[in-house]
């Protein structure tokens, strides 16, 4: 169905009404700062704001600036992100540090189209920096945005594929009241933070629910569409855990990519075993299981002792509690981590 201009400018000013008498207080709506505004960008990529609350004002104290956080070491960027999950936006976000200040002084872009070629800024976060940061009349479309406009709208097209993408990011440029990018690209967040929920929308709070095709139609439940996806792999992992003389065995995961890479973990069956043959001692210690995007981890923790003679790999060190409260774990190792609290002098 097509819209005019004038009713898709209609509906934004409405919604950016809305967004100034109800819109939440939360610290990166207080700022017009590109670089705090796209650590909060980032924090809340696939991350509740609940979360993101405990992290982003201390991050900010620990690297207040672009050239703070290039400058710093990627392990100390690594901890301080520890338990926000989804590493490779921290290292992503100090990689881009890195390039503004080594290739524009500290100083950011202005526009979608030069933000887009800093690492770990894609479409979404262009458009974000650009408006918020610069007042650029711009979307900035991320999941809460497609649900939105697409059940406003009525779009049929999968919002996970290039032409459902399209049609929402075509509607949220038409639908910007002039002067108030910054009040509608915030209100579309807030409606699908608080309103336009997944699997469920709060029709008495919405303000544009008379608008609404998918209200109209009966279609809050199948909108947006999205393409099959398929179930999670589930992983079965031995966790060795070896204490000697007061610490602990942990290792180094290898590699600037992938699923936690350059995280320290406690050393596993499944990856970096070395081909070491270990003496279970008993039941398991720790049983965890922990889910990510596309995979599961079934874990089952064993203790184990050192054998004499064995040489300790280049990636694997013996760590006190001082070393396991500084150095950077992913979130699936915090029962081993406790345990580790319990068991090691």
């Amino acid at each position: 169905m097509k819209y005019s201009d004038k009713t898709l400018r209609e509906a934004g000013t409405v919604l950016s009404d809305w967004f100034d008498g109800n819109g939440r207080d939360l610290p990166w709506r207080h700022t017009r700062d590109p670089y705090e505004i796209w650590v909060s960008e980032v924090m809340l990529q696939q991350t509740r704001v609940e979360t993101v609350l405990r992290y982003y004002e201390p991050f900010l104290e620990a690297f207040p600036d672009l050239h703070s956080l290039a400058a710093a070491p990627e392990e100390a960027v690594l901890k301080a992100w520890e338990g926000l999950g989804y590493y490779r936006r921290a290292r992503y976000l100090q990689r881009g540090a890195r390039v503004l200040c080594e290739n524009r002084n500290g100083i950011f872009p202005d526009t979608p189209e030069e933000l887009k070629k800093i690492p770990g800024i894609g479409d979404y976060c262009a458009g974000s920096i650009a408006s918020l940061a610069f007042g650029k009349e711009v979307p900035a479309v991320d999941g809460n945005v497609l649900r939105v406009l697409s059940r406003i709208w009525g779009i049929e097209a999968p919002v996970d594929r290039p032409e459902g993408k399209k049609a929402v990011a075509d509607l949220a440029a038409r639908m910007i009241p002039p002067g108030r990018v910054w009040s509608f690209n915030q209100s579309l967040m807030e409606l699908g933070a608080l309103v336009c929920l997944p699997g469920v929308c709060r029709e008495d709070r919405c303000p544009v629910r008379e608008l609404c095709r998918a209200r109209m139609e009966g279609k809050t439940d199948t909108l947006p569409r999205r393409s099959a996806r398929k179930q999670p792999e589930t992983i079965r992992r031995t966790v060795w855990l070896c204490v000697r003389d007061g610490r602990i065995l942990i290792r180094r995961r290898s590699g600037d990519e992938g699923l936690l890479a350059g995280l320290w973990e406690f050393p596993g069956e499944d990856e970096g075993s070395h081909g070491w043959k270990w003496d279970r001692n008993g039941d398991p210690a720790v049983r965890a299981r922990h889910v990510f995007t596309h995979r599961i981890w079934e874990m089952e923790g064993y203790e184990v002792s050192w054998p004499e003679g064995r040489k300790l790999p280049p990636d694997c060190r013996w760590a006190d509690r001082d070393d396991l409260a500084l150095l950077p774990f992913p979130g699936a190792m915090k029962a081993f981590l406790a345990w580790a609290d319990e068991n090691i002098d």
